[in-house]
């Protein structure tokens, strides 16, 4: 404010108020800049009026026009910008107005005035962030602090100003944070809910609250050690946890953690001697959740993953297995390998204690067990649950799988056709590696000046008839890719997966999924990546599995009043110009 006192000058206050209020105090501020009489209850009919009242004002002369709190202007009137940019593209640019937009809350301003998809995209001249203060600062805020508590103060109060006078220079740092941060009448109590309900609008500030909570209680690493907890918050991404060899390094298995679920390590074991063999072996508690979990072990023993449920204990070798856990039952599906279960004596059993229950695609067959407890072996493809003590298999819930070799196991290239789409001047290149777990599908390119693609193609060729859902998942991993976003025409992406369909019509449909990791700069020319009639968009962490599930592709249609007749093909492609990626555990579930 100071900087513009002896210059012809407005200066605006945007307070938390409303549009009207806004723009009335607004219109008085250009009357008096214009040397009118100000009438109280002047004010122009709307904004686009006012930004062109400043057009005289600046006709001849330098005249400095200040917004400042700019955020909370754009909150009691959010098409500002794009009047803004109107008002800017057809007269403002060619005056002599000098416009500064100032703002505390960085993530709008940073939306509002640099994002690729902002109205006011590259019309400024000089974007500016105020950082905070350094640790060099600090002594003049605390002349009697030793270095090493003036670097723990900036450690825990940062480097903004108002932090830093709000506390006291004449007591030690552990006395200000009980009197300022932890007291229920401290200043800065309610400081981090506040900067993140700002800073996140729109989002579920409690699950930002869990994270340093946990990071507050020890959770400071990645390696996950023997009795540590590893909880996935509401709305969360993803998160996997793999399972090493201390020699080879070799990745024996992994889990997938999806969101809400909270589980233990209570054992992570390998046998005393190498001699012996008996597997590597993993135990987990598990209590609430969902995971997905690979199970492989190395050239010298298997690996064996227990995961303890509150209704009983599933017993996994190598395979896949996705198991989900509420505090009424444990569901649980074998994609490949063999899941044992064995269930907590209860009085509401169905299958009779002593008696153990293994159930294959053709037969029942019922052998002895140990008493306290019922056991139920689950094959390829079946689901089952426990609940209440009692071990109920669900043949159909997993449903039939219609993709072949999804695990791209050799020979691969009978049922998967590799090539580029039409007219690629740089095709990919497409291989075949082992994943760690298990062969995964890799995607890549290096060397393309231009646009590249490569894909694998499987011809299912299925009628939809009696079919009620159909599901899509797979694994995806993106290690590199060179165009942001989605490229050029959001139509470009390390990884999709793109489904045809013929409709009741006789009309083909096609459906795809994208994912991409490397997000849009403010100075990427590029339109965002979003979801359209073609498919959706799928943000991913770089060089992190991501487990996808599709929703129910035969609902989505139905919901447009289309029905799907017949499912043609899956391509599975990346494209772009550079790029590395993954895929693994294809499946296209009908049931």
């Amino acid at each position: 404010h100071h900087w513009v006192e002896n210059k012809p000058h407005l200066f605006f206050f945007a307070t938390e108020d409303d549009s009207a209020t806004l723009l009335r105090r607004f219109s008085q501020l250009i009357q008096q800049a214009a040397g009118k009489t100000i009438d109280p209850a002047f004010s122009y009919p709307d904004w686009e009026s006012a930004l062109r009242a400043l057009i005289p004002l600046a006709s001849s002369s330098r005249f400095v026009v200040v917004i400042d709190e700019f955020p909370r202007l754009v909150a009691a009137y959010p098409p500002i910008t794009s009047y803004l940019q109107m008002v800017w593209d057809m007269a403002l640019q060619h005056t002599q107005i000098f416009l500064i937009l100032t703002g505390s809350l960085l993530s709008v301003m940073r939306r509002e005035l640099l994002a690729a998809d902002s109205p006011l995209y590259l019309r400024h001249t000089w974007p500016f962030e105020l950082k905070p203060l350094t640790v060099s600062d600090l002594p003049a805020f605390f002349p009697g602090y030793s270095a090493d508590a003036l670097i723990e103060t900036y450690a825990i109060f940062g480097g903004l100003p108002y932090y830093l006078i709000s506390i006291d220079p004449a007591a030690d740092l552990l006395t200000n944070i009980r009197h300022h941060v932890l007291s229920p009448t401290g200043s800065l109590l309610n400081e981090i809910p506040l900067q993140l309900h700002l800073e996140l609008q729109g989002m579920d500030v409690r699950l930002y609250m869990r994270v340093l909570q946990a990071i507050a209680k020890g959770a400071h690493t990645r390696t996950v050690a023997e009795g540590m907890r590893i909880v996935s918050l509401d709305g969360a991404a993803q998160g996997t946890l793999e399972f090493f060899s201390e020699t080879s390094q070799k990745i024996l298995g992994s889990l997938q953690i999806y969101s809400d679920t909270d589980l233990e390590v209570e054992r992570n074991r390998r046998p005393f001697f190498s001699s012996s063999e008996e597997p590597y072996s993993v135990r987990l508690k598990m209590t609430a959740g969902q995971v997905r979990i690979l199970s492989s072990g190395d050239d010298t023993r298997l690996l064996r993953i227990d995961l303890v449920t509150p209704q009983g204990l599933v017993r996994m070798q190598e395979g896949s297995y996705q198991i989900a856990v509420d505090p009424n039952k444990t569901e649980v599906q074998v994609r490949a390998g063999q899941a044992e279960l064995s269930a907590y004596n209860d009085t509401a059993q169905q299958i009779a204690q002593g008696e153990t229950t293994q159930i294959t695609t053709e037969e029942i067959i019922s052998t002895t067990t140990p008493p306290g407890q019922k056991s139920l072996q689950v094959n390829q493809s079946e689901t089952a649950q426990i609940a209440a003590g009692q071990i109920i298999t669900l043949p159909t819930t997993l449903g039939q799988n219609w993709i072949v070799n999804g695990t791209f196991k050799a020979p691969v290239s009978d049922v998967w056709a590799a090539g580029p789409a039409e007219n690629v001047v740089f095709p990919g290149e497409v291989s075949y590696v082992d994943g760690g777990e298990q062969q995964v599908a890799q995607f890549s390119e290096w060397n393309a000046n231009g646009h590249s693609d490569i894909g694998i193609t499987q011809i299912i060729d299925r009628k939809l008839d009696g079919v009620d859902s159909l599901v899509l998942q797979m694994d995806v991993k993106i290690l590199f890719q060179s165009l942001p976003g989605a490229g050029q025409q959001a139509s470009e992406y390390p990884v999709r997966a793109e489904i045809d369909f013929t409709d009741s019509n006789n009309k083909e449909i096609k459906w795809g999924y994208g994912f991409y990791q490397r997000e849009l700069t403010p100075a990427d020319p590029f339109p965002p990546p979003t979801d359209n009639e073609s498919g959706r968009v799928i943000r991913v962490q770089q060089g992190e599995w991501y487990t996808f599930e599709s929703e129910d592709l035969i609902q989505l249609w139905k919901n447009r009043g289309i029905t799907l007749a017949r499912v043609n093909s899956i391509r599975i492609y990346a494209s772009g110009h550079n790029y590395q990626s993954m895929v693994r555990e294809v499946y296209l579930l009908a049931r």
